[in-house]
């Protein structure tokens, strides 16, 4: 069960859908005119970022990168690289190719500044509450919990019976998201332990490990640091022996340029993010409980 450091209790619906729900990568690649490998700026509409990338894989006869993984109910501005630069014209429902760039590099997974989100919500009361709520976050932090989205509707199911050794998928891309799947699992697990300990703002611990100032948490696997102390005693309840790559992970993200409007039929927010933090665990914040793929009335 996620935990939230401030009790905001908004009341407003929300159903994630391409139409409700909008995000546009903030890129980190360098264009270079005489690069060997082409950067698609690509709208797509109720795909997920594996099933574009396997259309423009098709599409092109190229092998396709991307830098970051976006859900397929939503509206999503993101960024591809083929391996070859002579590209004809796609036709598909739901990709359009806004711009194309020649870049010296393929992107790879984490090649980005953040994400911008718009919502759309309805059912809002106040809309001032709701506008100094989301300035509260930007200023004092979110818990950086994983979504509903990484989950997907039966993936933890699947990574619980791969680390205990009852399924052992073929596909060697699916073993490796299951394994991350865990990671985020346990990750979250330890983030709701520390924010129960916390009261308003994270309650920081002797032997914590930081990055750029702020606590991190440990996503357990091969070739990571530990934290140490009283920070140890409680990430080893979340720590296993997995056969992948660990990394650290900020306990906390700060929501940029917030703003709330009015619009035809409800409310609409927007705000930035950094990469691989998400959008409904904001909204989560603001509604004091969890959310799944079923959203809220």
């Amino acid at each position: 069960m996620r935990r939230y450091l401030r009790a905001f209790s908004l009341s407003f619906s929300f159903r994630q859908s391409f139409d409700s729900f909008f995000v546009e990568e903030l890129p980190n690649f360098q264009a270079h005119p005489k690069g060997r490998y082409t950067i698609l700026k690509v709208r797509k509409v109720g795909l997920s970022t594996w099933e574009a990338a396997d259309i423009l894989e098709r599409s092109f006869g190229a092998r396709v990168g991307y830098a970051g993984l976006k859900d397929k109910n939503a509206t999503a501005i993101q960024y591809f690289s083929l391996d070859r630069t002579k590209l004809h014209k796609l036709r598909h429902p739901k990709i359009e190719i806004l711009a194309t760039y020649k870049s010296a590099q393929p992107l790879r997974l984490g090649d980005l500044q953040g994400n911008r989100f718009v919502i759309k919500i309805g059912g809002v009361v106040s809309i001032e509450r709701l506008q100094n709520a989301l300035e509260i976050l930007a200023k004092e932090g979110v818990p950086n919990y994983f979504g509903y989205q990484r989950f997907g509707s039966d993936a933890l199911r699947q990574a619980k019976a791969l680390v205990e050794g009852e399924y052992f998928p073929k596909d060697r891309r699916w073993q490796r998201y299951l394994y991350s799947v865990w990671q985020s699992h346990l990750f979250n697990m330890w983030l709701a332990e520390r924010v129960a300990m916390s009261e308003g703002v994270f309650k920081k611990l002797p032997g914590d490990k930081y990055e750029n100032g702020v606590v991190t948490g440990l996503l357990p696997g091969r070739g990571v640091a530990k934290a140490s102390k009283a920070a140890r005693a409680i990430e080893r309840r979340y720590d296993m022996r997995l056969p992948v790559r660990g990394a650290r992970r900020p306990t906390l993200i700060y929501p940029q340029d917030c703003y709330a409007k009015q619009i035809q039929n409800g409310m609409e927010i927007g705000f930035t993010l950094p990469k691989a933090s998400y959008a409904t665990i904001v909204l989560e914040n603001l509604l004091g409980r969890e959310l799944d793929y079923k959203g809220t009335r």
